[in-house]
């Protein structure tokens, strides 16, 4: 491998966490940085008077390495 060759690596990972998952997925992100966008429910359009509404369904989370 040359140094100009380009290494990409995509990693997707499914993961599920009961409670404080916002603060799980924030501190891994501190450990192994990177850029993490998270959704709850309301983003996804739940009223805001629901239970759950704050509950996180989706996360995208990206790191490169060089």
């Amino acid at each position: 491998m040359k140094d100009r060759d380009i290494v990409s690596l995509t990693a997707v990972a499914h993961l599920n966490f009961y409670g404080e998952a916002r603060a799980v997925l924030q501190s891994c992100l501190s450990v192994f940085g990177g850029e993490l966008a998270i959704a709850s429910y309301g983003d996804f359009g739940m009223s805001a008077d629901r239970f759950g509404v704050t509950w996180i369904v989706d996360v995208a989370a990206q790191q490169t390495w060089a």
